[in-house]
């Protein structure tokens, strides 16, 4: 089969990188990475390309070595261009409708510790274990139906979302380990995969959807050969070498752009149920899905109404249901499988068999348990008259039969409460300790007495409802811990989470349960748990049946507090436009407030939910409402991205330049995302460029801080003023220094932007360049007049900031330019203290060299001597080798050693 030819190309976080620095050596790299003709570096494979000083590319021939071209930068950085075997991927039938690029396979930066540092700083989640215990699980013979099926076959060929979906214990979880290990073995060269396993049973970090992210950016870049860049860039650029965390938005940027370095990338993601952010969940879903082909997404949930309404939007969704015969075949299977190994008769066997096989319903785990529970007990024949039906009855007769023993119903209560509110997985020996600690009026205690002999014997206790890998305990699966929630129903603790019965009723719409509580005499206007009112709860569950009884039995929709600040804005939040309509029929007021998002009208348009928004104006919702965290509804619809509802919003009466919120207005939060067609659309509108306020001050300061040529040119060419003040960085100019963009700098300074402005983290536009080693930056603002020993900032002075990021190159710069070296003030003092801090000896001698003052006083340690002695937090961390250095260089300048000055108060 014919592989399509195409240019090399760079991962685009790169790509952005090279368009925003015009400098002779970025344009030497751009043309071997887009524009060097083919035939000229396949006629020369080993070729390695250097840089001179002057910043050209001196070719150099080489031997013919793997078919790859190699770039090396000058100055520690390569860039690789790999034409790998495409006999792989055609074996494979990975290419699908789209010619998959072998061509060219970007490698990453060689930098190890580096490396090493980004691992520790990204800290994503290991979901292997998952992995390992659900195939361990597995049982032999069962499961090849779905990776030899159609659907899936197909969705390994083209690039397509595939959900897989069931009903709770229905095996989805082995299913998704069958697929891994499937994917596992044809992956390698340009096509690369990830997974992940969202995991709530122990309320840990396998919850969260930043989780997911970090870990697929972390397992696809163990993918690569080196550092992807888009990864680098995070880390050194936007996050100033790990000092920062990046947010979400960045994240996700990231990973799709290390994603685009790939031909083909497959990406696994089981239980999207036990996501406790499905909404952001589900957004990321729908902006990976491209047509191009290049990924494969595999997603397993239950079939819940969210995600199912979420999932099906997606356009070319495969869906596969494991509730259908194919999955009852595997059922079938295991039962026999286990049968086999036992020594009841035929007779009995059959029995067993068929009883289990009526009661699954698509469902594994209630039978797998039932089977554990016979095999431990032995007792068969009493059990075959009452088989549990789903899990809950399953669990609850686990539950029963421990009841018998006091002592072991107390200690089983007491262990499953441990695992259901644990934040990190528990041993053995931890859970076997905890019984003997005693709880009375009079306080704490400890009863030895009742402490096991055994701790394995917890595992005895808990059998059928807890799973033990290495050592760590874990509910045997999430269905147990939502039975244990359940649990709250029936206590009726009006402190925890979900409040009292009713409350949690309310919350899992249990309908029958709640008519029940109604009737016994339960109050509907009680108040408790996080939701504040029962119609809360009701409400934020999507549960309509109960929001409507509620109504019915006089319940006041207009009573505030709880996590949303009214059940207006519970219904809103949950997209549910059935409940906000019986909201607003019973009189709810559209404006109440309160809450993360002020109002329902904020939290409509965050969630670009045109239908709520619609039900809300027209019920007398104010478009101008303030408060909350966007500040106005227009705001929150901004940030969000959604045209139409800002549109919408304008034509009834929105104002265009209302301030407040997290991004000051509209048009500042629109240009921090970068949404050029939301800035024009609110620039034809008449918002104005220079309305101050929010994090970055001006619409002018975020749109540079987010490197939009293209939106800082609309706002310039709409009469936005580039020396407004104010924000986190003072200036325009300072956050485009700040965010490395020579292109928006000079356009910026050609617009009348003015060098030596003052302000901001940074003090000036040079800090910031220097604080991020952009060496370019520098030298364009020095040329454009910048006084290079300007003070302020938190480092007090350019030259200070360039020697804490350990950057000689911009340090020399400096000095060329007659930067004092003996200036005071800043976090440091000195720059000889800030370079002895960080630990770059060459630097120190550089200072030294021009006469700096080796025992000047000032910033935090006091002294450069003290400060070279001091554990450095930059990144890269200082070795005794190289303190032993720098303390040896300032001994041998006259550097004194003082102990530190101790202030002592004075006694009355």
């Amino acid at each position: 089969m014919a592989i399509a030819r195409k240019e090399p190309r760079l991962e685009s976080a790169s790509r952005r990188a090279f368009v925003d620095r015009p400098s002779p050596l970025i344009d030497d790299e751009a043309r071997i990475a887009y524009t060097f003709p083919e035939a000229n570096w396949r006629s020369q494979p080993g070729s390695t390309f250097n840089t001179t000083k002057s910043g050209h590319v001196n070719n150099v021939a080489g031997d013919y070595i793997d078919q790859s071209v190699t770039y090396n930068d000058g100055a520690g950085g390569a860039f690789f261009f790999h034409r790998a075997d495409n006999s792989f991927l055609e074996q494979h039938h990975l290419s699908g409708t789209r010619a998959v690029d072998t061509n060219v396979r970007v490698k990453g930066i060689q930098d190890n510790q580096k490396n090493g540092h980004i691992k520790k700083w990204m800290k994503a989640p290991d979901t292997s274990l998952n992995y390992k215990v659900a195939l361990d699980t597995h049982q032999g013979g069962t499961g090849s139906w779905f990776t030899s099926c159609p659907e899936f076959v197909t969705w390994k060929q083209k690039g397509s979302v595939l959900w897989l979906h069931g009903k709770p214990g229905s095996g989805k979880t082995i299913l998704c380990s069958l697929a891994i290990k499937d994917v596992k073995a044809v992956c390698g060269g340009a096509v690369s995969y990830a997974y992940f396993f969202f995991d709530g049973r122990d309320g840990s970090e396998l919850s969260r959807h930043e989780s997911l992210i970090r870990s697929l950016i972390m397992q696809f870049s163990a993918q690569c050969d080196g550092i992807p860049l888009a990864l680098n860039e995070l880390y050194t650029n936007e996050c100033r070498n790990g000092l920062d965390q990046p947010s979400i938005a960045s994240l996700e940027r990231t990973l799709w752009s290390i994603i685009d370095s790939s031909d083909v990338s497959y990406i696994i993601v089981d239980a999207l149920d036990e996501c406790g952010e499905q909404h952001r969940l589900l957004q990321w879903i729908r902006s990976v899905t491209a047509p191009s082909g290049q990924l494969r997404l595999m997603v397993i949930s239950r079939p819940e109404p969210d995600l199912k309404r979420g999932l099906m939007s997606i356009k070319g969704l495969t869906i596969i249901s494991v509730a259908d015969e194919r999955a009852a075949d595997d059922i079938r299977q295991y039962i026999d499988t286990r049968l086999s190994t036992s020594d009841w008769s035929d007779e009995t066997k059959d029995l067993i068999r068929k009883g289990l096989v009526r009661g699954a319903d698509g469902m594994q785990v209630p039978q797998q348990t039932c089977m554990m529970i016979y095999e431990a007990d032995g007792s068969l024949e009493d059990q075959l008259q009452s088989l549990p039906q789903g899990l809950n009855e399953t669990y609850e007769k686990i539950l029963k039969r421990r009841s018998s023993r006091p002592r072991d119903a107390s200690d089983l209560k007491l262990f499953l409460q441990l695992l259901a509110c644990a934040n990190r997985p528990l041993r053995v020996k931890e859970l076997a300790e905890a019984v003997i600690v005693t709880s009375t009026p009079s306080g704490h205690g400890c009863n030895l007495a009742r402490r096991y002999g055994r701790p394995s014997d917890v595992l005895k206790i808990c059998y059928g409802l807890v799973t033990e890998v290495d050592g760590f305990v874990k509910l045997a699966h999430f269905s147990v811990k939502e039975f244990l929630s359940s649990e709250e129903i029936q206590r009726g603790d009006a402190n925890g989470p979900r409040g009292t019965a009713l409350h949690g009723a309310a919350f899992y719409g249990q309908l029958e349960v709640f008519k029940l509580l109604l009737q016994l005499g339960a109050d509907i206007d009680i108040k408790g748990g996080e939701h504040g009112t029962v119609l809360q709860a009701a409400s934020s569950a999507g549960s309509a049946e109960i929001v409507a009884l509620l109504l019915e039995k006089g319940a006041d929709p207009n009573v505030g507090g709880g996590v949303y600040g009214s059940a207006l804005q519970a219904a809103s939040y949950r997209r549910s436009a059935e409940i906000v309509t019986l909201l607003l029929e019973k009189g709810v007021d559209p404006n109440i407030g309160g809450g993360e998002h002020g109002s329902a009208l904020q939290i409509a348009s965050d969630h670009g939910s045109a239908e709520i928004l619609t039900l809300l104006l027209e019920k007398g919702a104010d478009p101008n409402i303030g408060g909350g965290k966007y500040g106005s509804a227009l705001q929150a619809a901004s940030y969000a991205d959604s045209a139409e509802i800002v549109m919408l919003l304008l034509e009834r009466g929105a104002q265009v330049n209302a301030e407040g919120g997290t991004y000051g207005t509209a048009l500042q939060a629109a240009s921090y995302r970068g949404l050029a067609e939301i800035v024009t659309l609110l620039l034809d509108k008449g918002a104005s460029p220079n309305v101050g306020g929010g994090v970055y001050g001006s619409a002018l300061q975020a749109a540079s801080y987010r490197r939009s040529a293209e939106i800082v040119t609309l706002l310039l060419d709409t009469g936005a003023d580039p020396n407004i003040g104010g924000g986190k960085y003072g200036s325009a100019l300072q956050a485009a220094s700040y965010a490395d963009s020579a292109e928006i700098v000079m356009l910026l300074l050609e617009r009348g932007a003015q060098v030596n402005a003052e302000g901001g983290t940074y003090g000036t536009a040079l800090q910031a360049a220097c604080y991020q080693r952009s060496v370019e930056i520098v030298m364009l603002l020095l040329q454009k007049g910048a006084h290079v020993n300007a003070e302020g900032g938190i480092y007090g002075s350019a030259l200070q900031a360039a020697c804490y990021q350990r950057s000689v190159e911009v340090v020399e710069l400096l000095l060329e330019w007659s930067a004092d070296v003996n200036i005071v003030g800043g976090k440091y003092g000195t720059a000889l203290q800030a370079a002895s801090y960080s630990g770059e000896a060459e630097i120190v001698k550089l200072l030294l060299q021009n006469g700096t003052d080796v025992n000047a006083e000032g910033g935090e340690h006091g002294t450069a001597i003290r400060a070279a002695r001091a554990k450095s937090e930059w990144y890269y961390g200082k070795t005794e080798a190289e303190v032993d250095v720098i303390v040896s260089l300032l001994k041998e300048h006259g550097a004194v050693e003082t102990e530190p000055v101790l202030v002592a108060s004075s006694v009355l």
